[in-house]
């Protein structure tokens, strides 16, 4: 059995957007797997002989591992195309979320992250700022509309992966990227997402609020 505490992402040149979810199991993860609807996993040691089977179909692969590979965050197969985080015009695109900003530094292969670090709060906290905006995020947040409602577009309603997709903070986004290669190799079983989209994280840039950060 599996216990939940979702992800999502989102990412473009025209922003599309996906999702993430960070699934702890009874069972250790690799970076690769490929999670399954009833929450077993094709292992990516077993990545080139899997066939799709749509009675229990993919629903993510792990991204990056924690815990030693005891809880792994899934980058979900279902996009959005040219969604925005916050469209001009809005109080979220001249709004300064503070608690959600990061500020990264350092260079290619070695950043460092600080300040929103953990994206699974970061809607909850946008709607504590913006309580009369966040309540259309279709229209003002369109990332997080297509995360909060990630379940039903994916047709996970009925299953256990149906709550609390969320979109990821850079840092999190960014370790999932550091593994592209062999996320790249499971994702091309189901999808090609991954080879034709950047990726938007839930962060807002803490140098201006005007840009919220993407991968």
């Amino acid at each position: 059995t599996a216990t939940n505490t979702d992800v999502t992402i989102s990412y473009g040149d025209s922003y599309a957007t996906s999702a993430l979810k960070f699934i702890e199991l009874e069972k250790y993860y690799k970076v690769g797997d490929i999670v399954l609807f009833d929450g077993t996993k094709v292992s990516v040691d077993d990545i080139d002989d899997y066939q799709i089977d749509q009675a229990n179909k993919p629903i993510a692969v792990i991204g990056t591992v924690l815990y030693g590979g005891g809880s792994g965050l899934g980058i979900g197969f279902e996009i959005g195309e040219t969604l925005k985080w916050a469209p001009e015009g809005t109080l979220g695109f001249d709004t300064c979320f503070e608690d959600i900003a990061v500020t990264v530094t350092g260079e290619e292969g070695n950043y460092e992250f600080e300040g929103d670090l953990d994206g699974s709060d970061n809607w909850e906290y946008i709607c504590s700022v913006d309580p009369e905006g966040s309540k259309v995020p279709a229209k003002n947040y369109p990332v997080f509309n297509f995360a909060l409602n990630y379940a039903n577009i994916a047709g996970l309603e009925n299953s256990e992966y149906a709550e609390n997709w969320y979109v990821p903070s850079v840092k999190e986004l960014y370790d999932c990227s550091i593994n592209y290669s062999i996320i790249l190799k499971a994702f091309k079983k189901v999808s090609d997402i991954l080879a034709l989209y950047n990726f938007w994280s839930g962060s807002q840039s803490a140098s201006s609020y005007h840009y919220a950060c993407l991968v």
